[in-house]
């Protein structure tokens, strides 16, 4: 549980700036095992949850998503980070404390911050 109180935390923090809209959120990696960790994201924020891996192919099932949360093993390439800013994702949310699979350059470049749990 403790995954998902965190990075609803963040989620909040970062989108109190937009008290305004809520947040939509696309939970790649949302494999059934670890569904339960996500019950405070889903209680926040309305949520998508898809059980596959977060890359080039399935990255533009976050259309119309403000956020993206990903886990350790979903890819977040320039070419993901790309499709992103081109469905409307303004934050990247990370399930874990590393982000070695993120091209923090290219959320740079496009504009999106990342947040993740804390170590």
């Amino acid at each position: 549980l403790a995954q998902g109180f965190f990075v609803s935390i963040e989620v909040r923090f970062v989108w109190s700036a937009h008290p305004w809209t809520m947040a939509k959120v696309c939970i790649f990696s949302a494999e059934a095992y670890s569904r339960r960790s996500f019950a405070p994201l889903v209680e926040a924020f309305e949520c998508q949850l898809i059980p596959e891996a977060c890359s080039p192919s399935t990255a533009p099932l976050c259309r119309g998503c403000d956020v993206a949360c990903l886990f350790i093993s979903d890819d977040c390439t320039r070419d993901v980070v790309k499709i992103f800013k081109e469905c409307g994702v303004k934050l990247i949310a990370m399930r874990c404390h590393q982000a070695d699979r993120v091209d923090r350059e290219a959320c740079a470049e496009f504009g999106i911050p990342i947040v993740n749990v804390p170590k």
